[in-house]
């Protein structure tokens, strides 16, 4: 619950960073409006999902066991969301130092980063939707098995 006030106040402020972009600089590339604009719709996909989650959680399933391993929207709002938040967000950094440096081997190595990451990410959304990832009587099945 926490964590989800949290993310509400970063989405608060993350509003006012795009209102301050937008005003300071308007006659900026419609490349980078556009992709400030998607990390603006891609946050607010997370933070509602999110939200969505821990109302169903908190008010609705609390005391159910087999309702609480259900995934819901978290396996796109965490997983695959934040993978393309992060993707996004180090294809421009790598455009900026590119720009900045000349230097193809700091933008070589970020973009393997990104790439690994991404990878990651998709692991982690392909495992939670097949049911092994987020299931209770799996983690209990490889503890007795070991």
């Amino acid at each position: 619950m926490v964590g989800t006030m949290a993310n509400w106040i970063l989405y608060g402020v993350l509003w006012v960073q795009v209102y301050l972009y937008y005003v300071a600089f308007p006659k900026d590339n419609p490349a980078l409006k556009i992709i400030v604009f998607l990390e603006l719709v891609l946050e607010t996909v997370q933070s509602v999902a999110v939200t969505h989650d821990l109302v169903q959680f908190c008010i609705f399933v609390y005391t159910d066991s087999v309702i609480v391993e259900q995934l819901g929207t978290s396996w796109y709002s965490v997983a695959l969301l934040t993978g393309l938040i992060a993707i996004l967000s180090q294809a421009f950094y790598c455009y900026r130092v590119a720009v900045l440096t000349r230097s193809k081997y700091a933008v070589a190595l970020i973009s393997m980063v990104s790439v690994m990451r991404g990878y990651a990410s998709d692991h982690i959304i392909f495992s939670s939707r097949s049911g092994n990832f987020y299931s209770f009587q799996y983690v209990n099945l490889q503890r007795q098995s070991h």
